[in-house]
């Protein structure tokens, strides 16, 4: 079981809290946090000053992570796991369809992280391969093809893909998609796994 949510200690903040995990302090960023201390699966961390203390699984390689700590919560999700070429951004959990095999029933509301997760895409190691999921992701396609085009200008090395149900959204897309078609040629995808079967509005 890959551990993609990490204990950690609460915080003092107030908005969600995007960091890279770095065991050596070479070439540091304002998300770096460099491993200052380990007790078994306690890691600690500085991070612009303050402690940052994580709670990880013996053995599980942090270096070079990308996480969010969100507020009030006990527990840091990792975005970009740096020694794996399969991560995945959970874009919202609203979806326009119930599809029967589907293991993630939508929820209603949406939080808006999508500045969030742009520093983390931003983050990640070169040449990465980020997917994009949800919900649907492309109920929120202005703001998800802003980023996309944010990102394919401050790295461009980034590859990326889009998991949709495909339903509803061809009638909307093109507008929106015109744009991105240039600057993300070769390194986007959009899979439309089943294109609705078995999806019901």
């Amino acid at each position: 079981m890959i551990d993609l949510r990490i204990k950690v200690e609460p915080l003092p903040i107030v908005d969600p809290l995007i960091v890279r995990l770095r065991n050596e302090a070479d070439d540091l960023g304002p998300n770096d946090a460099v491993l200052i201390g380990t007790d078994g699966a306690r890691r600690e961390y500085d991070f612009q000053g303050f402690s940052l203390t994580l709670h990880a699984t013996d053995g599980v390689a942090l270096d070079n992570d990308v996480i969010m700590v969100l507020p009030g919560q006990a527990s840091a999700r990792r975005l970009i796991r740096a020694d794996s070429q399969h991560n995945t951004f959970l874009i919202t959990e609203q979806c326009d369809q119930l599809c029967i095999m589907c293991s993630q029933p939508p929820k209603k509301n949406h939080v808006d992280l999508f500045a969030e997760l742009e520093t983390a895409a931003s983050l990640a190691p070169a040449n990465a391969y980020i997917g994009l999921s949800g919900g649907e992701p492309l109920l929120h396609k202005k703001k998800l093809f802003d980023m996309l085009l944010s990102l394919a200008r401050t790295r461009p090395d980034l590859k990326f893909h889009i998991l949709s149900n495909g339903v509803n959204q061809h009638r909307t897309l093109t507008p929106f998609a015109y744009p991105i078609l240039t600057p993300l040629c070769c390194r986007s995808a959009l899979g439309l796994p089943g294109a609705g079967r078995g999806c019901r509005g």
